[in-house]
């Protein structure tokens, strides 16, 4: 079945990257496993654990998702200036502001200095356009799930 851009996604876990959506990839240890989380302009969470399948190379061989994964504490808020699910107009942007606790992450706070490992992606789709992919760490693999080549998010003070 191809989906037209509609977003009717709003029920937590939802498969949001089918549709529009941003989201954020991050561990604070090894590469074979990370946090997915996501937001759509409608206000819609998606969290899981993934393991990862990796070459020697680093490259991806198949992923695996944990949909039973909960972010308890996860909080969230959409703004969007423009309409939803309309694309015979010109949207100015959407806006997800996001809260994780470490804790929800099964990590202590980090150190000053301390390294971790992730990705910001966005899923831009409208009807009628070509879906833009776009990602803060650059992406030359076949898939956003490439951990070898997050960025790398050093804590400060």
């Amino acid at each position: 079945m191809t989906r037209i851009s509609k977003l009717p996604f709003t029920e937590r876990d939802s498969r949001f990257w089918e549709e529009e959506v941003c989201e954020f990839f991050v561990t604070a240890g090894n590469l074979e496993q990370y946090f997915e989380l996501q937001w759509n302009p409608l206000g819609g969470e998606f969290d899981a654990i993934i393991d990862n399948k990796l070459d020697g190379s680093g490259i991806s061989n198949g992923i695996e998702g944990h949909w039973e994964f909960t972010a308890e504490s996860m909080e969230s808020a959409v703004v969007v200036d423009g309409s939803v699910s309309d694309s015979s107009d010109i949207d100015v942007e959407w806006l997800a502001e996001v809260r994780v606790p470490f804790s929800d992450l099964n990590v202590t706070t980090p150190k000053p200095c301390e390294t971790w490992r992730g990705n910001f992606y966005r899923f831009n789709r409208g009807s009628g356009f070509e879906e833009e992919l776009l990602a803060w760490s650059s992406v030359t693999l076949r898939s956003f799930h490439q951990p070898s080549q997050f960025g790398y998010l050093v804590f400060g003070e």
